[in-house]
């Protein structure tokens, strides 16, 4: 009898097991229990370090929203880490990671603007980009497979040399007025485009031009690169093997900023490589980002070597993580 009880005891426990693992709650499509088993990512800075939030986690073609960035009106809530203006700042992982990009980001800016850190060291960079409050987000791919963007609400300060590239208000990727301490980048405005040409095109369904008619509801679209092994391929450089978009300015002009509104952009991580060039065949890559799924009206970009001149523009080695196809729908150049 002593027997059957245990037996019976060990059977109830086990049915509360299951219930109580089947009725955990979701956080935007992910088990509690999985956002415990992320990776851990602190910030490093003046001798301090910060723990960061998950904000997007993308494991076997499953993309989940843990936590929305805070944001603005956040800030009585949860005060912003000071930092200043062209300071250097770590991160360390709890696990190793394979690639790692950083990004200030003003979410609350129309269309959310991103101004990518200039990488330093293995794991550290340098603060660049707008003054206030900012999202601090570094987008992880670790070995495994596993993409993860992690965020920490700061507050940039300026340094006694202020560089402060940003301040786009436009509600689309169209237009917009960044400003930028450079002098070419002041008044800088949407630049026309003259030619486009892609790796992969067909007229009938899937035109290239379909990116520059200001609809969202068109899109160019092609099979993308395998992120996972073009991170972990020695190349580490966009090259034409992976699918490509070209835009051609038809003169030099500067190049401040770019625009982009992928098809799937609240929903996906989409990676590409930004390049520029005079002559259309020597490319310079001027820096890789992935886009963050926050909303659908497109993303602004900026990059530490920004602005540049160029006639040709390329967006390259274009990969979605969820999925084989990456579609885009609107690009924009902005300059002088």
């Amino acid at each position: 009898m002593a027997k059957e009880k245990i037996i019976l005891i060990l059977a109830s426990i086990m049915v509360l097991v299951v219930i109580s693992y089947f009725s955990m709650p979701l956080v935007h499509g992910l088990r509690q229990e999985a956002v415990y088993s992320l990776a851990h990512v602190k910030l490093l800075y003046n001798n301090q370090s910060y723990d960061m939030s998950p904000f997007v986690s993308v494991s076997s073609g499953q993309l989940s929203k843990v936590q929305l960035p805070l944001d603005g009106e956040d800030v009585a809530h949860a005060l912003p880490i000071k930092i200043k203006q062209g300071d250097t700042i770590g991160f360390k992982f709890s696990k190793k990671p394979l690639k790692v990009g950083v990004f200030a980001i003003d979410y609350e800016a129309q269309p959310s603007e991103l101004y990518a850190l200039k990488k330093i060291g293995l794991n550290t960079f340098q603060l660049l980009g707008p003054q206030g409050i900012q999202n601090l987000e570094a987008q992880v791919l670790f070995d495994s497979g596993h993409y993860v963007s992690y965020d920490l609400l700061v507050y940039v300060i300026p340094s006694v040399r202020e560089q402060q590239p940003g301040g786009a208000s436009s509600s689309d990727i169209k237009g917009g007025n960044a400003s930028n301490t450079s002098s070419v980048c002041r008044n800088q405005a949407k630049l026309d485009i003259m030619g486009i040409t892609a790796s992969t095109q067909n007229l009938t369904n899937n035109d290239p031009v379909n990116v520059l008619d200001n609809n969202l509801g068109t899109a160019w679209s092609t099979r993308g690169a395998d992120v996972i092994s073009f991170a972990k391929s020695l190349a580490g450089a966009a090259t034409n093997k992976n699918p490509w978009l070209q835009l051609d300015l038809g003169t030099q002009r500067q190049v401040c900023m770019f625009g982009i509104a992928f098809a799937s952009s609240d929903t996906d991580v989409d990676f590409f490589t930004l390049q520029t060039s005079a002559d259309g065949k020597n490319f310079k890559d001027v820096g890789s980002a992935q886009s963050t799924p926050i909303s659908s009206h497109g993303l602004l970009y900026w990059f530490p070597d920004l602005p540049l001149s160029a006639r040709f523009v390329r967006i390259s080695n274009l990969g979605s993580i969820t999925s084989g196809h990456t579609a885009i729908s609107e690009i924009a150049l902005l300059g002088r």
